[in-house]
């Protein structure tokens, strides 16, 4: 006797997209400057500007989904970023990180979280000074824990893992 189970699957995730950028569209309106994804082939924009790369795109705490009183299930995922402030004059770099920091422990709070983000950890400002061929570049950096909520309403959550068709013996149920 065999036996084969279709499954729907449905997959949940996080606007990973929409989350990036709500989060670049508020510290650069903060920072006052360009903030752009690091690695990038384009050119860099003129100095100052911010950098960023995501070090960790989703990390859970690998629990499972609360459930609230309507059925909706909510399960919070880390994110965590790098943040570098670039410069070519040194004061200049060391206070833009210090503004990026100050965004994301405070000024950033009601922004973020009317979004769904919180900014639970910011890390120390290092230095990540490079230099370019006969220039100095000057770079300060910090990195920056997100938490972010993943939802999944209830008549999703009430489909997911069901076996909606059975295959026993040839015959489907």
């Amino acid at each position: 006797m065999s036996v084969y189970l279709m499954v729907k699957v449905v997959i949940w995730l996080i606007d990973i997209k929409n989350t990036e950028s709500i989060i670049v569209a508020g510290l650069s309106e903060f920072v006052n400057c360009a903030v752009i994804a690091s690695n990038q082939t384009a050119p860099a924009p003129d100095y100052p500007y911010v950098s960023y790369t995501v070090t960790t795109a989703l990390d859970s705490n690998v629990k499972g989904f609360c459930i609230a009183a309507d059925g909706t299930r909510y399960k919070e995922l880390n994110q965590i970023w790098s943040f570098t402030s670039q410069s070519d004059d040194s004061i200049e770099s060391v206070s833009n990180a210090l503004r990026i920091k100050d965004y994301f422990d405070l000024a950033g709070n009601t922004y973020l979280s009317d979004n769904q983000i919180v900014a639970v950890k910011t890390g120390n400002i290092f230095n990540r000074d490079n230099i370019i061929t006969i220039n100095y570049e000057y770079r300060n950096g910090l990195d920056v824990t997100f938490r972010l909520l993943d939802v999944i309403k209830k008549e999703d959550a009430e489909t997911a893992g069901y076996i909606e068709t059975a295959v026993i013996n040839n015959k489907e149920w």
